[in-house]
């Protein structure tokens, strides 16, 4: 399984994900066959209508190793092994936890990449007062061009426009000021490409440019789609679930010592439902041919089957066709 969580915790999650969606769906787990082995008492009954089966791997990939040695090296790990399936149409989709860069690289050599794209970016999804913004880079990319960051927002805008019916999607630019200078060169060169295409009106994926966008003003839903680069994305995704987590912890402290009121506590419980990190399914490999979905490392066993429903989900709502066509025409 090759992740910081321990493979009874994803399992765990694999369980509940599989008892959510029926034995109409099959979840194949590619993992060691000692692993799998230590698995098994923690199967239910056949009764429970899970249906999981083992591809059983002669080698993992771990956090700390390089991403395009590993994947060269490696060949027949869990998870080198599960986006070859995914290739070769054996599974429809996949969900990991394991080595970020490793997953995005063995996923942009081995499945071809959507009309376009020559980067494919990490793209997750968080709530705002205004909606679901679409972040991207969240992790993939720590270096990209701004042609790079064109074609993230690009993907981040026909996800919108799929997804959520935005006929014009809003898209920033995550940068330290809202100033048209701020930032480095690229992303200055990515302000005028984003700049170019809000005003083109040619596109078949329409967008209104907002400009640079602080990353205090994200969650107040003053856009759509953020662009930035994975390693700053990454530091601003991981920096708001720490915060989430911090603040959460904080209330239910101090409603702790309030009489039994069931009412504020199903308020701070409806509150952690919508800021848990948990509670939302992953990040998504935007631009290969395949739905490919990034778990925390530290995934808990609701994050794994939240995970998995997504990608479910993201199958069912034809994601990668529906951007497959948006990206042909635009």
């Amino acid at each position: 399984m090759g992740s910081d969580s321990s493979p009874e915790t994803l399992y765990a999650g694999v369980l509940d994900a599989s008892k959510q969606l029926g034995v109409s769906s099959t979840l194949v787990v590619f993992t060691l066959p000692e692993t799998w082995k230590a698995l098994q008492p923690l199967n239910p009954s056949e009764a429970d209508g899970a249906a999981i089966e083992l591809c059983a791997c002669d080698d993992v990939i771990a956090m700390d190793e390089a991403p395009l040695s590993a994947i060269r090296q490696r060949r027949k790990s869990s998870m080198v092994l599960a986006v070859r399936a995914l290739r070769d149409g054996h599974i429809d989709a996949m969900v990991s936890a394991g080595n970020t860069g490793a997953l995005v690289a063995a996923s942009t050599v081995l499945l071809k990449r959507l009309p376009g794209i020559h980067r494919p970016a990490l793209m997750t999804v968080l709530p705002s007062e205004q909606g679901a913004v679409a972040v991207l880079d969240v992790g993939g990319n720590v270096q990209p061009k701004a042609q790079h960051l064109l074609q993230f927002a690009v993907m981040g805008a026909a996800y919108q426009q799929r997804g959520y019916n935005l006929a014009t999607p809003r898209v920033g630019l995550l940068n330290i000021g809202t100033e048209e200078l701020k930032g480095t060169s690229e992303h200055r060169d990515t302000f005028a490409l984003l700049k170019e295409w809000g005003e083109s009106g040619t596109s078949s994926i329409p967008i209104q440019f907002c400009g640079n966008v602080e990353g205090r003003d994200v969650f107040r839903g003053v856009v759509d789609v953020l662009v930035t680069d994975g390693f700053t994305g990454n530091v601003f995704l991981k920096t708001a679930e720490g915060v989430s987590a911090f603040l959460l912890e904080r209330i239910r402290a101090a409603v702790s010592g309030f009489p039994d009121d069931g009412a504020v506590k199903s308020a701070v419980e409806a509150l952690a439902k919508h800021v848990n990190y948990d509670e939302y399914p992953g990040a998504i490999v935007c631009g290969v041919e395949g739905v490919v979905v990034k778990c925390h490392g530290y995934s808990s066993s609701r994050a794994m089957a939240n995970g998995i429903l997504g990608a479910a989900s993201l199958l069912e709502k034809g994601f990668v066709e529906g951007l497959n066509s948006s990206l042909s025409s635009s």
